[in-house]
């Protein structure tokens, strides 16, 4: 009786300490599932804290940006019409030479061109004008104009400078022309009274790094094409072309010889040369690298197929350019 009481007292608290083993586990398992929650979301919000950490710096970088560029374009166009104000335009009267007397000077005949490449050397002398220094990234460079001017039914030739260096502009295009006559023209104006005045403005339609014809490359003389179109207008009508110009630095040609070498590595011409430069992309690009942090499990389509046109040099496979592009890539280098 005694030992069946025993054991009923054992069997008891047994259960007892089974019940109470299976409670300590319990509450035992409801801290660890608590902190795992706690740890998700606290993962979460640091993503998220990131996530909008970094627009915020993006937007405020941009801002940055923005604000130093409308500074510079304020002082730009000040400094522009301050410049304006002191410009004198020379009048550039060159006789016109018979082709026999021209080929009596010269000891060889010339065509047409030749003489236009004359006119070069006016480019190469308002280059020596370039700087390169704060002062002219903010305010600009020396501003020249050329102009093809059509009055009173006569073609002019008119080219326009500060009026600081207009001693030496005379100096340098008498050297080039020595028959030139040059006048400073006091009141410089194609307008008459009581006229209508239509202006049109042309730009570069393409990046300034891909060549484009010149006098050398056309079949016809296109200084005679302009001038003869001129000439077309009646007494009371006159016009002008101008070219305005602002001399730079020889660092530009670096680009299209870059341009150049890239094409030749089989990357795409129109990703070089109309690149997507909006903030929006970077912005996209940066929450796509926190993307593939959270999940780096993910497979990019878009890079396996970057990965396949790359060559064991580390270097994009060549592409086949077309004889045009062949063409851009000799006049680029």
């Amino acid at each position: 009786m005694l030992l069946r009481n025993m054991d009923d007292f054992y069997s008891q608290q047994g259960v007892s300490s089974g019940k109470q083993a299976g409670n300590k586990t319990t509450v035992q398992s409801q801290p660890i599932t608590s902190s795992l929650k706690t740890g998700s979301v606290a993962g979460d919000n640091v993503v998220f804290f990131l996530m909008y950490s970094i627009i915020f710096v993006a937007i405020i970088i941009s801002l940055y940006f923005i604000s130093i560029r409308l500074a510079r374009k304020y002082f730009y166009n000040k400094k522009k019409l301050e410049d304006w104000k002191k410009t004198v335009i020379l009048e550039i009267a060159v006789p016109k030479e018979s082709s026999e007397q021209a080929q009596k000077d010269s000891g060889s005949k010339r065509d047409d061109k030749d003489v236009l490449a004359v006119g070069e050397q006016i480019f190469s002398v308002l280059s020596e004008f370039s700087k390169s220094n704060f002062k002219t990234w903010l305010f600009g460079g020396q501003r020249f104009s050329l102009e093809i001017v059509n009055l009173n039914q006569e073609t002019r030739f008119w080219l326009g400078c500060n009026n600081d260096m207009a001693g030496v502009i005379e100096r340098q295009i008498l050297a080039v022309y020595p028959k030139a006559n040059i006048n400073q023209i006091k009141s410089p104006t194609i307008f008459k009274e009581n006229s209508m005045v239509y202006v049109q403005e042309l730009d570069l339609g393409i990046r300034y790094e891909l060549p484009f014809k010149t006098y050398r490359n056309l079949d016809l003389e296109p200084l005679n094409s302009i001038t003869n179109t001129l000439l077309g207008l009646a007494k009371e009508e006159s016009a002008a072309i101008q070219l305005i110009i602002t001399p730079i630095k020889e660092d530009w040609q670096k680009n299209p010889r870059i341009l150049a070498t890239k094409i030749q590595q089989g990357q795409n011409p129109k990703e070089i040369l109309f690149p997507d430069t909006s903030p929006l992309k970077h912005i996209g690009t940066i929450l796509k690298e926190i993307g593939k942090a959270i999940n780096p499990d993910k497979k990019d389509v878009h890079q396996d197929r970057k990965e396949r046109k790359i060559d064991l040099s580390g270097k994009e496979t060549a592409i086949q350019l077309t004889p045009q592009q062949q063409e851009i890539i000799k006049k680029l280098e």
